[in-house]
């Protein structure tokens, strides 16, 4: 359903044009990375109720890869909350199934924007 809808916009032609996938694990284009890349998926509450407190950050959760239509894979289903979508969709959970890494990942970029606005003095 993602690729067709893709294919409805101008200028694209999923057959030959990939979407761009980028690894949240190792904060590059495509390839593959094992859960033990994955340094931490932040789990919800028990019961999913409250959105203010999440649950414990468990490291070696899922993996992911890019596969060559540019989709992001994830592997077996983690058992992570109530809000998984129909055909075993994890939108909700983009960021908390990849939590530890992408915060290192921006706290990363962050740095070397710093740096680079600095002139590299810090």
């Amino acid at each position: 359903m993602l690729l067709r809808a893709y294919g409805r916009w101008p200028d694209t032609a999923p057959a030959t044009d990939p979407l761009l996938c980028v690894n949240p694990l190792t904060g590059t284009p495509g390839g593959a990375a094992p859960r033990s890349a994955n340094r931490g998926t932040l789990l919800p509450d028990e019961d999913d109720s409250d959105t203010e407190r999440a649950g414990p950050l468990v490291p070696g959760m899922v993996p992911a890869r890019c596969d060559a239509r540019g989709l992001l894979l994830i592997g077996p289903p983690p058992r992570i909350g109530l809000f998984v979508l129909p055909g075993n969709t994890y939108h909700v959970y983009d960021i908390p199934l990849f939590w530890a890494n992408l915060r290192a990942d921006a706290l990363r970029r962050s740095a070397a924007w710093h740096r680079a606005r600095d002139g590299g003095t810090r």
